[in-house]
């Protein structure tokens, strides 16, 4: 026979459990809302609040599952195309990148373990890209890419290492192509005829200043000899 007490008992089970499904709910805990909606329903299995709570999450953890897939493949596509960071050099234009992409995953769902693992590769991959850049000889592009990934990633050593070296790299390149620059003109001029006074004295002046700078270099030292010559002559 039916007793009044029980269903007394298992309405306020239901109802129990109606008012956590609803506070998870509204806090977007779907998955808690879900889990208390089930208890509710064994005391009232046809509780038609508990039923639409139910639904109402199950749809939305659908959805943002979904949303969770679109926005994994697009951290795939952005990771595939160097997009690793905000702020990397020639995608100033570019609104999106992979950082940013496994950022709203893990905001969607922050224990999510392919947007966590995919973070966690951003460093490699950029270091990978920066590797490439380098033996393509693109110093000021692998530089401009580290900082833009040390920016984010600030706990990682070898970036700041790293970009110190290539610092080096590009000061060296620079001088190299400073004094080069500086010896074809002197070439020029030990080329250049008739050999007037105003061209002994720019030659002259010429080999002072780059041997200010390069005390050192071999190549001015020939020059000078060859100019001296040439006067002699």
């Amino acid at each position: 026979p039916e007793d009044p007490a029980v269903d007394v008992g298992l309405e306020q089970i239901a109802q129990h459990y109606r008012e956590i499904a609803r506070i998870q709910l509204a806090e977007d805990e779907l998955q808690r809302s879900l889990e208390a909606a089930a208890n509710g329903l064994k005391a009232v299995p046809d509780d038609p609040e508990l039923l639409l709570i139910q639904g109402n999450a199950t749809a939305r953890l659908d959805a943002t599952a979904r949303a969770i897939q679109v926005e994994l493949q697009t951290a795939e596509r952005l990771m595939a195309s160097g997009q690793f960071v905000p702020g990397q050099p020639g995608m100033e234009e570019v609104s999106d990148n992979a950082l940013a992409a496994f950022n709203r995953v893990l905001t969607l769902d922050p224990e999510n373990a392919e947007a966590t693992s995919g973070l966690s590769l951003i460093p490699v991959q950029v270091e990978t890209a920066a590797g490439q850049l380098q033996r393509a000889g693109e110093l000021e592009q692998a530089r401009s890419l580290l900082l833009a990934a040390s920016a984010t990633f600030t706990d990682l050593p070898q970036f700041s290492e790293t970009i110190r070296d290539l610092d080096e790299r590009i000061d060296e390149r620079e001088t190299r192509q400073r004094l080069a620059s500086q010896l074809e003109i002197i070439d020029q001029l030990l080329r250049s005829r008739p050999l007037t006074i105003d061209l002994i004295d720019q030659t002259s002046e010429a080999l002072r200043n780059v041997r200010i700078e390069f005390p050192d270099e071999v190549e001015i030292t020939r020059r000078s000899n060859e100019f001296l010559r040439m006067v002699g002559t």
